[in-house]
């Protein structure tokens, strides 16, 4: 657990790592690094965060952090490269593999924190230019467990109907779309008030 100093104040910022943009509260340990917490107050999570975003103050420090490009060379030991270097090389690697194996060979995984034109450069580069349809981005990944509890709950990867749920005598938890890994539940109130509204429509 990270210790915090009491005279230090949080700092309201924004978890990075999926598209919810949960509000979290930072609050620095003197150290370099950071106990993190849900922001009560911000709409998106209202306080809640995910495992990830819980662990945020996990990844500040730079012990184990890749600060410059390295390449294993000779005996397989790690070098520090300049970036030039290491571009250069990683351009010649990818460039002799499509060579040899053909544009299927490679593929591109991209952050999930993309801009929409960055998403479209990378396509055109992949799909356009190298020639190959083996794009993804960790999007997908971000929403795998969200596709398997919904498959699992209701058959298919799709958010449910919610009229005919409420209509029904079961208490429901459900992950929304809008509050990404964040589960809510409906109280009795809520059902009370949706099943009344369900009777009046039909």
């Amino acid at each position: 657990m990270t210790v915090v100093d009491p005279d230090l104040r949080a700092v309201k910022t924004t978890c990075a790592y999926c598209g919810v943009g949960c509000g979290i509260l930072a609050t620095p340990d003197g150290r370099g690094g950071a106990a993190i917490s849900g922001d009560p107050e911000h709409p998106a999570n209202f306080g809640r965060l995910c495992s990830k975003g819980s662990a945020l103050g996990e990844t500040l420090g730079l012990t184990n952090r890749l600060l410059y490009p390295m390449i294993r060379c000779g005996e397989g030991n790690m070098e520090r490269v300049a970036w030039s270097d290491a571009l250069d090389h990683v351009a010649h690697r990818f460039q002799h593999i499509v060579a040899r194996d053909g544009p299927g060979a490679v593929a591109f995984y991209l952050s999930g924190q993309l801009l929409t034109e960055d998403y479209y450069v990378a396509n055109k580069l992949m799909k356009g230019f190298i020639g190959s349809a083996n794009v993804d981005t960790n999007s997908r990944l971000c929403m795998a467990s969200s596709v398997a509890g919904h498959r699992r709950a209701f058959g298919a990867d799709t958010v449910p109907d919610v009229t005919r749920i409420s209509t029904t005598p079961t208490f429901w938890c459900w992950s929304a779309p809008t509050r990404h890994g964040v589960t809510q539940c409906c109280t009795s109130a809520c059902w009370s008030t949706s099943r009344s509204a369900a009777r009046e429509s039909s």
